[in-house]
């Protein structure tokens, strides 16, 4: 971070008349707090951009307001965009690779990116993501990492550049464990069939095996590369570059043990950059995940299963909600640290007649919209999970390298789940605020590796930035202005 001396409010004032944008986009933002994005803050800050990039940052004095050309909203504060680090946007079902269980191509070749998710998380802050390969294939593919603008749209009449647009196309290797790429499958016995689900695996079991033997494959292909014997393989060559640490190893889990599978594999073929995704029972292997520094990106922070798919509350959640409210962290955890199952019959602690809790888990979930990614949304509807909101500081303090993110939460138009949100219920759950938004913009870019481009404010890093009408973390903010690559594309101020 860098360090600026203060300056005197006359020179501030003759200072930014002298930097305010005459032409072009050029922009100059004075903002009571600054938040860097990497936990560290600045007050009364005025931030200069141009040409796209952050140019300068300087404390100012009195009378900033008052200048010419220099936005500036009374009490409103910046950080920089927020960059999701583990997104389904514009990843549907025609993505997934319906002859294997290995898929080897990039998710940015068939990515929907004019969907209209891309621009609700523009409207939520985010200007930045990485959009994983849908979860049906054991090995995926290789993700993306996009902003969330700047590319022009299929359509011929939409205005400005408000598509997606592809900045790195071969961000991880993708990885599924557990029961998303097994569901549904089923051999097909020595008899013919077309359907995609009368193969293998049908198994957590085959799952792992089906990644042991592609790496296996990979490094004998090297081996054979290296000395001559073999030639190019497109198909392999992404492998290849995730055991020499070129590009990570993401991998979906979120049971414990499919946790502990990941770090298994991670041992067996020494992947130097492993990456867990979702991980919603981290918090029961802590200590462990902690002593293995592990990396990991959160999924949707949840205090019920029935809330899991984040697309907003039924109808019968509403009216359960109205005769009895819901925790909101950690009063339903026992001293265990688990939280209580409740079974069929009348709840004696609740005084209300409850079904058993799997029954009531079908009951409130519904089928993922036409086109998504549903080889993620049926995986996790069918785990048994034991989610804990609370799970970000828990491991924060294991000394996880942990960060949040919104997976599925902009597919839809309900804004509860944005990844904001998930910032918020950290920090209500007990985070301290720098790092529940440290966990949203600078980690999650280092994560992601782009942290030389993006995630904080610092000169020469590009102009991702987004003006709040208060605290980020407050529920009662607002977002005023989003601003990409230098220009404002979303603006929410009052005339």
């Amino acid at each position: 971070m860098m360090l600026f001396s203060s300056l005197a409010a006359s020179v501030a004032s003759s200072l930014l008349l002298a930097l305010a944008p005459q032409v072009g986009d050029d922009l100059v933002l004075s903002v009571e707090r600054l938040h860097l994005g990497d936990g560290g803050q600045m007050q009364d800050a005025i931030v200069t951009i141009a040409d796209g990039k952050i140019v300068s940052i300087l404390e100012a004095g009195d009378g900033v307001a008052a200048s010419a050309g220099v936005i500036h909203v009374e009490g409103a504060q910046l950080t920089p965009g927020l960059v999701d680090a583990f997104s389904l946007m514009g990843v549907t079902s025609a993505t997934v690779e319906q002859s294997s269980e290995v898929a080897h191509q990039k998710v940015a070749d068939l990515l929907d990116l004019d969907s209209a998710a891309f621009s609700r998380a523009l409207a939520q802050g985010v200007t930045t993501a990485y959009l994983s390969p849908d979860s049906w294939n054991v090995i995926g593919g290789l993700g993306a990492f996009v902003k969330t603008a700047g590319a022009p749209a299929a359509s011929l009449f939409a205005d400005g550049n408000p598509s997606a647009r592809v900045i790195d196309d071969a961000a991880a290797v993708k990885i599924s464990l557990g029961i998303d790429p097994a569901q549904y499958n089923g051999s097909p016995r020595g008899r013919w069939t077309s359907s995609f689900a009368s193969r293998r695996p049908t198994t957590r079991m085959g799952s792992t095996w089906e990644v042991r033997r592609s790496f296996y494959e990979a490094k004998a292909y090297r081996k054979a590369r290296a000395a001559g014997e073999a030639d190019l393989d497109p198909a392999l060559e992404p492998l290849v570059a995730a055991l020499e640490g070129r590009i990570p190893v993401r991998v979906q889990a979120r049971v414990a043990n499919d946790l502990q599978t990941a770090l298994r594999l991670q041992d067996e073929f020494q992947f130097p950059h492993l990456i867990l995704e979702e991980a919603t029972e981290a918090w029961l292997i802590a200590d462990y995940l902690g002593e293995r520094k592990v990396s990991i990106v959160l999924g949707p922070a949840f205090d019920q299963r029935s809330r899991s798919m984040m697309l907003g509350p039924a109808a019968i959640e509403t009216m359960r909600s109205a005769m009895h409210a819901e925790p909101i962290c950690c009063e339903h955890l026992d001293e265990s640290g688990l939280p209580h199952e409740h079974e069929g019959g009348f709840d004696q602690e609740l005084g209300i007649w409850r079904p058993r809790g799997q029954a009531l888990d079908l009951l409130l979930l519904t089928a993922p919209p036409e086109g998504l990614a549903d080889g993620f949304y049926r995986g996790r509807s069918n785990s048994r999970l034991k989610p804990n909101p609370a799970q970000a500081r828990l491991l924060h303090q294991a000394g996880v390298q942990v960060v949040q993110a919104s997976v599925e939460a902009h597919d839809t138009p309900r804004t509860e789940s944005s990844l904001i949100h998930q910032a918020r219920t950290a920090a209500r759950a007990g985070l301290d605020h720098a790092d529940a938004l440290a966990m949203i913009t600078g980690r999650a870019a280092e994560m992601c590796g782009q942290s030389d481009r993006l995630g904080t404010i610092r000169p020469g890093l590009d102009a991702d930035l987004v003006l709040w009408s208060g605290d980020p973390l407050s529920e009662t903010s607002r977002i005023l202005l989003v601003v990409l690559d230098g220009r404002i594309v979303v603006d929410n101020r009052t005339p």
